[in-house]
């Protein structure tokens, strides 16, 4: 079954949800790009410990309608003000700004590390749930900024997407086989099993031996987690080219021009053979029948200098 790529849906707020954000708005109105994060980690911090979650996810969307540009900031404080609801703060910013995953996974888990890196693998787990077709990059960029938590991201990997865990764990084998065990080594060799398998499995379905046989114009699912197929559309042949007007008109039959030959061009810079040389008006007259003088024969020259004998 092909299911379509996409980011899960921003969680839709209640009346109750809606008043929070705004009561969020109101107390972070007027703080300066420098202050928000500081004051948005403060309330999640102040807040209860039942309304904790849906404290943070108010929050950090109050942030990012008063300012969209801080919410990185913002996520990055509360992961270290408060690490346990870093997971929540992340997988709301990336609702919001979906393209900005990288850089919000890498405030957060950065500032998971220093206040408490137990989290990280929550982190991870909580993300990779939240939006399964893009595990790799949450991985390998927590595992950039949290070395040390390697073991604990591919866990939260495994935790959030399941259906990964065969994969994971023979890329895993097959790194720590090669002395070459780090996460995103791990990570890349997984997503090429799952790929593979995936092909195979469409191959089979389209009565294909193998994906190699398939035509170029067909969009060939290409899948970054099990079950999550997004169509990419393969690159197909160009058609010939057509010909029809307007024309070009073609030079002359061309010569071809050793390196050096100063040949002239034709207009538009091919080079051609020079024409043959025109006969015709006006004429210079011939002088007379010139005679060689010998050196030294002082004969008489004749107008315009020329050693001419005497007519």
């Amino acid at each position: 079954m092909v299911l379509a790529l996409g980011l899960v849906s921003i969680r839709t707020l209640s009346a109750g949800d809606s008043s929070q954000v705004s009561t969020c708005k109101s107390a972070l109105a007027g703080a300066t790009a420098y202050e928000l994060p500081v004051k948005a980690a403060g309330m999640v911090v102040n807040a209860t410990d039942a309304n904790r979650e849906t404290t943070t996810i108010a929050v950090v969307r109050a942030a990012f309608e008063l300012n969209p540009s801080a919410t990185i900031t913002v996520v990055g404080a509360i992961a270290q003000a408060a690490p346990s609801r870093a997971a929540i703060a992340a997988k709301t910013a990336v609702n919001l700004q979906p393209k900005l995953i990288v850089l919000i996974v890498r405030a957060a888990t950065a500032s998971a590390v220093v206040a408490n890196p137990a989290q990280v693998g929550g982190i991870v787990e909580e993300l990779c749930r939240a939006f399964p077709s893009h595990y790799n990059l949450v991985a390998i960029t927590a595992a950039t900024h949290a070395p040390d938590s390697a073991k604990e991201i591919l866990a939260g990997v495994v935790a959030g997407v399941p259906s990964l865990k065969p994969y994971i764990d023979q890329a895993s084998q097959t790194a720590a086989a090669n002395n070459d065990w780090q996460v995103n080594k791990v990570i890349s060799l997984a997503a090429l099993l799952v790929e593979k398998d995936q092909h195979a499995a469409l191959a089979d379905d389209l009565g294909h031996a193998d994906t190699a046989s398939l035509p170029l114009t067909m969009n060939i699912p290409v899948v970054m987690a099990p079950g999550i197929l997004s169509h990419v559309p393969m690159p197909a042949s160009h058609p010939p080219p057509v010909l029809g007007p307007p024309f070009t008109p073609q030079p002359p039959n061309l010569l071809e021009i050793n390196p050096g030959d100063n040949s002239p061009l034709w207009p538009g810079g091919y080079p051609i053979s020079p024409p043959p040389p025109i006969l015709g008006p006006p004429f210079t007259p011939l002088p007379p029948t010139v005679i060689e003088i010998n050196p030294g024969d002082n004969s008489p020259e004749g107008p315009g200098g020329h050693n001419y004998s005497p007519p």
